[in-house]
């Protein structure tokens, strides 16, 4: 599978060239495409996490975290885009390849610099499905990349 895996127009971000995590996705159909052992699930009062560990897709290697609300709508997913398959430190960070990564998916031409000196600096983009990212945690010093869905 080579190409676009964020469509820029809907939101989907395609894992392969048959499926693609779209706002419609559910649960099982994560467990159905990835296995049910592949996937974590960690459950709380207003929703639940499923985490799947580093996979290549597109010669890239993701880490994916699938964010369902109680109501079983995903509502958003965090992501780890590296271009080897080797385990980072949980406190390292890839900020400047996955900015780059995010713009070049979605088309953003604003060559956008990171300034760690200014207080809530983020890559931030905002579309009609929703938002896609990279945030920056000054509490903790870790960057994170997340696409969000609007809420209907």
């Amino acid at each position: 599978m080579k190409g676009q895996l964020i469509n820029p127009l809907t939101g989907a971000f395609r894992l392969s060239d048959s499926f693609a995590i779209t706002t419609a996705a559910q649960p099982d159909d994560l467990m159905r495409f990835f296995g049910k052992d592949a996937l974590q699930e960690s459950i709380y009062q207003k929703g639940c996490w499923y985490t799947l560990q580093k996979r290549e897709i597109a010669g890239l290697y993701f880490k994916f975290c699938f964010y369902f609300t109680s109501a079983r709508r995903l509502k958003n997913l965090r992501f780890e885009v590296d271009e080897s398959q080797a385990e980072r430190e949980p406190w390292a960070s890839n900020h400047l390849f996955e900015t780059q990564w995010i713009a070049g998916q979605v088309g953003d031409t604003s060559n956008f610099v990171w300034d760690l000196t200014q207080a809530g600096r983020q890559y931030h983009l905002s579309f009609d499905w929703g938002t896609i990212g990279v945030y920056y945690d000054f509490k903790n010093g870790t960057f994170e990349s997340l696409l969000s869905y609007r809420s209907e």
